[in-house]
């Protein structure tokens, strides 16, 4: 099953003929198999023999001190709290009628970076690979460097939050919050898996778009909820859309420079969409967000996401309106799940009327 999930990771990759990519990258290359190799008996082991009965509050305050700082972490904390994490978010899960199946199974281990490439006359994404968590900020530089000066190609190596192999790795250092949130949307993607939505993955860039947008949608109404019960708070949490220190809107910000790049880029002026994306990157910065770099790469990564700013889709509004019109998340993922081709979806939640 682990394999199975990374195998179409690695299938799109290999689909697209890029071998002085994978020369210039080879020495960072990320491994699934190693990855499962190295994690999948340590979560079997703990399963058998290693389940510790706690109760809700000392099962809360286990992972508030995992969360609060990775110094205070004992050797057994994180097969515990993966535990405690993985059967909060499976009850919110059958509560939401979504079942047990695949069961929800998480390693908290810092997830492998992304290597995207796009033209640099348009924002498209046209290449992933997974690279090693380890890194570091002048690797990476180097190789988007070596890929622009040889393949005149738009490169970026991002950070990720987790990756959808089995067990989901999700990242530990982004707070509790977002781990119950990440776990939830690689959940939603192995869900998938066994549907048409999650088999059309790599068909195209729009049914990309349109998985990833909906376990941005279901992932993040699942995880908050999930969250939500786990703490006791008897109100959902609601998304952070907390503003820069002077009332900076990230994501009205980062669609402005998306569509005026989009604008500069059809008009053939690749120099000057370059440099206008790097006078806002520096704007970003200096607002408190610090983003490394912004390019043609970074926008063909970020856009696939279809709610977040730096995507001009019409994927993330179309997938909200029919989440607005079912009346659960499972209704809503039981409609949308059985879309293996994009026209049909548009054409299905264009049809509906909410009001």
């Amino acid at each position: 099953m682990g394999l199975l999930f990374g195998l179409v990771f690695i299938t799109s990759s290999q689909a697209v003929n890029v071998s002085p990519i994978d020369v210039l990258a080879e020495q960072h290359k990320f491994s699934i198999a190693s990855w499962e190799m190295a994690n999948l008996p340590d979560k079997w082991i703990h399963q058998l023999f290693g389940q510790q009965d706690l109760s809700p509050q000392a099962r809360l305050e286990k992972a508030q001190q995992f969360f609060g700082s990775s110094r205070t972490r004992g050797p057994d904390d994180k097969a515990i709290v993966e535990e405690i994490i993985e059967n909060a978010v499976a009850k919110t899960l059958l509560s939401e009628g979504l079942g047990k199946f695949p069961p929800v199974d998480v390693s908290f281990s810092p997830p492998p970076k992304l290597l995207v490439l796009s033209p640099r006359h348009k924002i498209e994404r046209t290449f992933d690979m997974l690279l090693s968590p380890s890194i570091i900020n002048s690797e990476r530089e180097d190789v988007e460097q070596l890929i622009l000066s040889r393949e005149n190609l738009s490169a970026i190596v991002e950070n990720t939050g987790g990756l959808a192999v089995y067990p989901s790795i999700v990242i530990d250092g982004a707070g509790m919050d977002n781990a119950f949130i990440i776990t939830a949307h690689e959940w939603i993607h192995q869900w998938l898996f066994f549907k048409p939505l999650g088999r059309a993955f790599w068909d195209n860039n729009n049914m990309n778009t349109l998985n990833e947008t909906v376990a941005e949608v279901a992932g993040k109404e699942i995880g908050r909820k999930a969250y939500g019960a786990f703490v006791f708070s008897k109100e959902i949490p609601v998304e952070n859309t907390k503003r820069g220190i002077r009332g900076f809107d990230f994501r009205r910000e980062m669609k402005i420079t998306r569509e005026y790049a989009d604008k500069l880029l059809a008009e053939g002026n690749i120099n000057g969409a370059e440099t206008y994306m790097e006078q806002r990157r520096k704007i970003f910065v200096a607002e408190g967000y610090p983003i490394r770099k912004l390019n043609q790469a970074y926008f063909a990564f970020h856009g696939t996401y279809g709610t977040s700013g730096a995507s001009i889709s019409p994927i993330g509004p179309l997938v909200e309106e029919l989440r607005k019109c079912s009346t659960s998340v499972e209704q809503f993922l039981n409609i949308v799940s059985r879309f293996s081709d994009y026209e049909e979806f548009v054409t299905f939640v264009t049809g509906q009327s909410c009001s």
